[in-house]
């Protein structure tokens, strides 16, 4: 016997394993799952890791002065290393892979922002100032939080 019914599978929405019938729900159905992964592309703001203890929230000048002119290197919890060169107005990004890209930055209060001239995607991220010239950033993309430490 045939049944015009799917089973709806990684949809958020819908109980595990729940069939829809009609092709409305059906439709529903695949957009939802396919939704599903763009969705937790961001960490929500409740998961995400807390600042260090001792991280401070700076104004944009303040950030400013604490980047400016110096480089830092950084270590990802997966690994990868980082090295970012604040010189002018432009940042210069390597990491491990080979990857780098540069930019023009600023700051606001609290934020860098960069607008990155090769692959690199541009925006703004948040910092706090640490002891000893340690600069802390969230990662975008998954919450992070990466120590900058001066070379």
């Amino acid at each position: 016997m045939k049944s015009d019914r799917i089973v709806c599978v990684g949809a958020p929405f819908f109980a595990a394993g729940e069939a829809c019938s009609g092709r409305v729900w059906c439709l529903l159905c695949l957009l939802a799952a396919l939704a599903t992964p763009a969705l937790r592309a961001q960490p929500a703001a409740d998961a995400m890791p807390p600042w260090p203890a001792d991280a401070q929230i700076v104004s944009a000048e303040t950030l400013r002065q604490l980047l400016a002119g110096r480089t830092f290197q950084a270590r990802l919890t997966n690994g990868n290393g980082w090295r970012f060169q604040y010189q002018g107005d432009y940042l210069f990004v390597d990491l491990a892979s080979g990857a780098r890209d540069k930019g023009r930055w600023h700051t606001t209060d609290g934020r860098s922002c960069v607008t990155y001239e090769g692959r690199f995607p541009s925006g703004c991220s948040e910092m706090r100032a640490g002891p000893g010239g340690v600069v802390y950033l969230r990662r975008n993309s998954t919450g992070e939080i990466v120590t900058l430490r001066p070379e």
